[in-house]
């Protein structure tokens, strides 16, 4: 007998950002912690996401925003006082927010199944803290459907 319907965040619950889109976030992060240096910043970032992603796909090891920055930083020899390190992925955080949404029959589904006794989880394999996910759950309705 089926108890629960775990889902997958990405592309199942949420429409999927292209990843072309990517660059311009971490663009946005990188205008937070020096804006003079926007173009290197984003691309050190993008190239440590990169190295996380290898890493998930590769060795099925997930890695944090917090490891991507520090990677970037570390790699490259750049120094962040720590309120720089701090801006980089509230920035990186308020762009993805303005592109991803949560498609318009989540809920419904999701509803549909509580109704019929099932319990609903959800999973991500995304670099993001689980205090985003929540966020972005709360502000499209959908958090108390997946708790």
């Amino acid at each position: 007998m089926i108890e629960a319907v775990i889902f997958d965040w990405g592309g199942t619950l949420s429409h999927w950002v292209p990843q072309e889109r990517v660059p311009e976030f971490w663009r946005a992060s990188a205008q937070a912690v020096d804006p003079d240096r926007v173009e290197e910043l984003a691309a050190h970032l993008l190239t440590a996401e990169e190295a996380v992603w290898a890493q998930v796909r590769g060795a099925q090891k997930s890695g944090k925003l917090e490891d991507i920055v520090r990677a970037a930083a570390a790699a490259h020899e750049i120094e962040f006082a720590e309120d720089m390190f701090a801006a980089a992925p509230g920035s990186y955080f308020e762009a993805w927010e303005l592109e991803l949404h949560h498609k318009a029959d989540a809920l419904p589904m999701l509803a549909a199944l509580k109704s019929m006794g099932l319990h609903t989880g959800l999973l991500s394999n995304t670099h993001w803290p689980r205090h985003f996910h929540e966020e972005l759950l709360e502000r499209d309705g959908l958090h108390e459907a997946v708790a």
